[in-house]
């Protein structure tokens, strides 16, 4: 995310803004309302009452390729290939019209899938790509899955920015930071410098609520 005045705040490690002002939003869906109804819904409040206006634009940029660390390829004792690919699941079950047993096979596979970020990075039955985009919270650019490892896998990834404070603005580092060693070691992966095509939310305005 790029541009808005001094009072949006900073970016922080985890995709927070930090350091900028706050505000107190009562909203109330309508009845009915879908979980992927929201999103579009929150994008009508900000413009209505933020008057915020931003536009996406793609710029060559910084980025990792998360790559396998060794010739032969072989994983490390935290990543191995999992018995469900999770999201092509979900979409299969959502786009399907399954019933009986097929139907309840499906929800016993997609009850195994989790992705969890605490302590550490837990992932069941999630693709490399999903891993990538968690990863990109930690590193000072975001990270691309390029390990060519299709399905769904099981990790455990444990690093020390993961006890980072939420209030931290400081961006990580390869000098700084040891998700580097980390990966190599628990995963067999690594993170590889690069540039890439990124897409940056730009945002064009922005104002302070009014109070009604």
């Amino acid at each position: 995310m790029l541009g808005g005045p001094a009072w949006v705040g900073a970016a922080s490690v985890d995709m927070r803004f930090v350091g900028g002002d706050r505000f107190d939003i009562a909203a109330r869906l309508p009845e009915g309302t879908g979980p992927e109804q929201v999103p579009s819904m929150l994008r009508t409040l900000l413009a209505d009452r933020f008057k915020l206006t931003v536009h996406t634009e793609a710029r060559d940029a910084p980025v990792y390729a998360l790559v396998l660390a060794r010739n032969d390829g072989k994983l490390g004792a935290r990543l191995r290939k999992a018995p469900v690919d999770c999201e092509a699941n979900g979409t299969i079950l959502a786009g399907a019209d399954a019933s009986g047993a097929a139907a309840s096979a499906k929800q016993d596979e997609l009850g195994r899938c989790k992705l969890q970020v605490g302590g550490e990075i837990f992932g069941r039955g999630q693709r490399l790509g999903t891993l990538a985009r968690t990863l990109s919270l930690f590193t000072d650019a975001p990270v691309i899955d390029r390990t060519a490892l299709e399905g769904g896998y099981d990790f455990d990834l444990q690093f020390p920015e993961l006890e980072t404070s939420p209030d931290a603005v400081a961006p990580r580092t390869e000098r700084a930071g040891g998700i580097f060693t980390a990966l190599r070691e628990q995963l067999g992966l690594k993170l590889q410098p690069g540039r890439n095509k990124v897409d940056f939310l730009i945002i064009d305005g922005v104002a302070h609520p009014t109070a009604d």
